[in-house]
């Protein structure tokens, strides 16, 4: 190595030690205290029940949380329980859990569980403005709804579907008026099925939130209405009895809500309300 790149390279790696020195002094005492104060931030705002960050910090002002299930919603309110004047408040709806940590900042902080429907759930929500050919309806009972979901005479309706024959065809008519005559065509529909009559009513039994911990299943019973001449299907659920079924979940969820906030045996009171913070 020739004298000048030595030199050169003395040189850069003395800038190099400068700039770090420098950097590392940068770093005053408060920012490291900032530093420190955000780690522990962080792993609130990752929220998980049995990690050990310290109960008495201040929250910033935005300070939002999630949770994956209700079940980790008493864990929630035991953490930060007592870290406000007022104690948390947890609101309820169709959309999600919400436990409001501060009520001077009501959506700014909080800890949320989004609540989402099961795929069976989201079928039914639509199944009303869908009409199906004899095809079409054997697969969306059998792969969208499930026969399990089911109860005996919509496994029966599956049954019917596949081995009904639904044939159509055009007879001739005659008509005869005062003082004239005219032909027309009328059409016929001929419905035969192994496994006899078409059954008129089904009901479909299903969860309704993807939550692991609510697991009971609601029931909507289902007209089946069916056009020969036009081989169409359409399942439509009773009036109100999605809207009856959403309202019964809510009460259980409400139930699981209150059981779960007793088991504290919390010093305070913490409200459970239905509807969105």
């Amino acid at each position: 190595m020739s004298e000048s790149e030595a030199t050169t390279d003395a040189g850069l790696g003395g800038a190099v030690k400068r700039i770090t020195e420098l950097a590392e002094r940068s770093v005053t005492a408060g920012e490291r205290l900032m530093i420190e104060r955000n780690k522990e931030l962080n792993a609130l705002l990752v929220f998980k029940p049995d990690s050990s960050v310290p109960h008495q910090i201040d929250l910033p002002r935005h300070f939002r949380s999630k949770i994956t299930s209700v079940d980790q919603v008493a864990a929630a309110i035991k953490r930060f329980v007592g870290m406000f004047e007022q104690p948390p408040i947890v609101y309820y709806s169709a959309q999600s859990v919400r436990i409001v940590l501060d009520t001077d900042y009501q959506s700014d902080r909080c800890v949320t569980c989004s609540l989402s429907h099961t795929p069976v759930w989201g079928q039914l929500s639509v199944i009303k403005t869908t009409t199906f050919e004899q095809e079409g309806l054997l697969r969306f009972l059998r792969f969208h709804i499930g026969e399990d979901n089911l109860d005996e005479a919509g496994r029966k309706l599956v049954n019917w579907l596949r081995t009904v024959e639904i044939r159509t065809g055009e007879t001739a008519t005659r008509n005869i008026g005062t003082g004239r005559e005219s032909l027309g065509r009328a059409v016929d529909s001929e419905v035969k099925s192994l496994a006899g009559e078409m059954p008129e009513q089904i009901t479909i039994s299903a969860r309704v939130f993807t939550d692991r911990a609510l697991r009971e299943r609601q029931h909507v019973p289902c007209l089946v209405d069916f056009s020969p001449l036009r081989k169409e299907f359409r399942i439509v659920p009773e009036p109100n009895a999605i809207e009856d079924a959403v309202d019964h979940e809510l009460a259980a969820l409400e139930v699981f809500l209150v059981d779960a906030i007793a088991s504290l045996e919390l010093d305070c009171e913490i409200a459970c309300l239905f509807g969105d913070a």
